[in-house]
């Protein structure tokens, strides 16, 4: 597993937070940054394979 440590996001916490989304699983419940934030980020961070999930996500899950 990875995890990213945000260390100047463009995003405040509260704003991840409001739209996070929720998994559960039979043990225990999972918060997770929304898909249009994630995009946000990678965006922002701009780095190559930041990129390349940006055209993934967008096409995946585009804009309503």
């Amino acid at each position: 597993m990875n995890v990213d440590v945000l260390i100047n996001p463009p995003l405040s916490f509260e704003d991840l937070w409001v739209k996070r989304e929720i998994r559960k699983t039979e043990n225990f419940e999972v918060n997770l940054v929304s898909v249009q934030h994630l995009i946000e980020m990678k965006t922002f961070a701009n780095r190559k394979q930041d990129q390349d999930d940006v055209i993934l996500l967008s096409k995946l899950f585009p804009k309503k």
